[in-house]
């Protein structure tokens, strides 16, 4: 069986006009961001002008709590030193002997070499 060929998305996307534009389903996030951000909106201020006036400055908040979280980044720096490295091993090996390069243990970083 393919990879991905028991997709929820391959079910659904046939039936959704415009899917096909959207080679990968995960960005489907990035396009539902905008209306989920004004529906967000309309609650707090629905909330806020009734009696939930509270209840819509906690979830405010919440909403702007969570924005402070992080994720580990790309160094580029770091990366650029570790392709010089192992293009210096790859450059000095001996004539007529094999230049690759056995890969292992620098799982967070891709490199194509």
């Amino acid at each position: 069986m393919p990879f991905g060929s028991n997709s929820l998305w391959l079910a659904v996307s046939p039936h959704i006009p415009g899917s096909g534009a959207i080679r990968i389903p995960s960005r489907v996030v990035l396009v539902l961001l905008v209306p989920a951000a004004f529906g967000l909106a309309f609650l707090l201020e629905r909330l806020d002008h009734g009696r939930w006036s509270v209840t819509a400055w906690c979830l405010a908040l919440i909403c702007l709590v969570e924005q402070t979280g992080t994720t580990e980044t790309f160094d580029r720096d770091v990366s650029r030193r570790w392709i010089a490295k192992v293009t210096l091993v790859r450059s000095t090996a001996a004539p007529g002997r094999s230049t690759a390069v056995p890969w292992a243990g620098r799982t967070s970083i891709t490199m194509f070499i």
